[in-house]
């Protein structure tokens, strides 16, 4: 009976560990995101996923919440990577790796209103 408690309580704590693991990055704070580079945007990108669906907010709703969209380059144009800068807001995350960069795209309908909110990651 005590064996059995001890491998209970030691499952038990290893589940919580795992859980913990797995909730990783930065909460998401809308004053630290709009402060943030690029790099702690990721950090926060998953947390600001899981706690905003952003579907059916209007883009004025977006920009007070996120700030304006990013780029490291003034002259950069997200239509390299195939959104049309009418209909989309882009928020560049940075490098996830040497080859690949993360964005959270958010595409706009003809009333400036939110139909899809996406983390993607782009060969460079």
């Amino acid at each position: 009976m005590a064996h059995e408690l001890k491998r209970t309580a030691v499952l038990l704590l290893l589940s919580m560990l795992l859980c913990l693991s797995g909730c990783g990055g930065t909460p998401f704070s809308s004053e630290d995101w709009i402060a943030a580079d690029q790099a702690g945007r990721q950090e926060m990108a998953r947390s600001l996923m899981k706690e905003y669906d952003l579907v059916g907010w209007t883009e004025a709703d977006v920009l007070r919440l996120l700030g304006p969209e990013t780029s490291a380059d003034p002259n950069f144009t997200y239509s390299l990577f195939g959104y049309d800068t009418e209909d989309t807001l882009v928020y560049a995350l940075g490098a996830v790796n040497y080859a690949r960069v993360r964005m959270l795209v958010i595409t706009l309908d003809a009333d400036r209103i939110v139909t899809k909110a996406e983390l993607i990651d782009h060969d460079m």
